[in-house]
């Protein structure tokens, strides 16, 4: 169904496919129950979608960078500009 809607441009907003994925979820629970492998799976994809989206709404352009410039994306510019944050990535330095 999502694959179909993508090819067709059925999606105008990332919003309409996270409402799609919802109504998965919530068809999942209902035909195959709450704890089934196939509705374990749909929270998890839309618990990930939920993430990709935050970082999507958090600056489209770092995204953008980061899945097509991964070597590079975090130096390069971005029309809007960033506040500076530093911070020590888990297992850096080790």
């Amino acid at each position: 169904m999502i694959e179909r809607r993508l090819n067709e441009g059925a999606y105008r907003s990332v919003d309409t496919l996270y409402e799609d994925v919802k109504w998965m979820v919530h068809n999942s629970v209902i035909f195959n129950g709450g704890t089934s492998a196939i509705t374990k799976d749909l929270r998890y994809l839309l618990k990930n979608l939920r993430m990709e989206l935050y970082d999507l709404d958090s600056c489209a352009c770092c995204y953008i960078h980061a899945y097509t410039r991964p070597e590079l994306w975090f130096i390069l510019p971005c029309p809007s500009p960033h506040l500076l944050v530093w911070a020590q990535l888990k297992g850096a330095n080790e």
